[in-house]
Parts: C-alpha cells; sequence; structure tokens
C-alpha cells in the first residue's frame, strides 16, 4: 500500500514537473497573447505600421505551418524580416 502511494505521488510530481516545463508554460492562453502583442509591436515598428503587409506573411507561413500558434507564426515572420534586412 505504501508503494503505491509512493509511487502516485512520484508520478504526479512527474506530471505537474512536466505541465510546467512545457515549451510554452503553464497557462498557453495569457502568455500566447502577451507574446502576439509583442511580436506584433516589434513588426509593426519595423514594417512602419505595414499590417498588412504582416497578415500576408503569417498566412503564407500559416500555409506552410498549419499547426503553429498565431505566436509562432509571428516569431517566424519576424525572424524572416530580421534576416533579409540584415543583409542590406
Amino acid at each position: 500500500m505504501t508503494t503505491a502511494l509512493v509511487l502516485i505521488v512520484i508520478s504526479l510530481a512527474g506530471a505537474g514537473l512536466l505541465l510546467l516545463t512545457r515549451r510554452d508554460g503553464g497557462f498557453p492562453a495569457a502568455r500566447s497573447q502577451g507574446a502576439e502583442d509583442a511580436l506584433l509591436r516589434q513588426l509593426l515598428s519595423m514594417t512602419l505600421g505595414n499590417r498588412a503587409a504582416i497578415e500576408r506573411a503569417v498566412a503564407a507561413r500559416q500555409r506552410q505551418f498549419p499547426r503553429a500558434t498565431r505566436a509562432e507564426l509571428l516569431r517566424m515572420v519576424l525572424d524572416e524580416y530580421r534576416r533579409d534586412h540584415a543583409r542590406n
């Protein structure tokens, strides 16, 4: 009986640790929204407020990566924009 309880406690602790160390954290909706806002602000400042260009780039990336979150897509667009403009 004691062994079973110890195994249950260890399993729950492991599951809790996995949830805390997930890539997007424990509360993905809240963190994702904050990340989206920050990425969008960066992109808007870099593109001089051209939201249409950002949305086109996000749509293109979404066709390539349909399971990616919007924050991940915005990160890809931002990285691509930085990479393309670093050459100039």
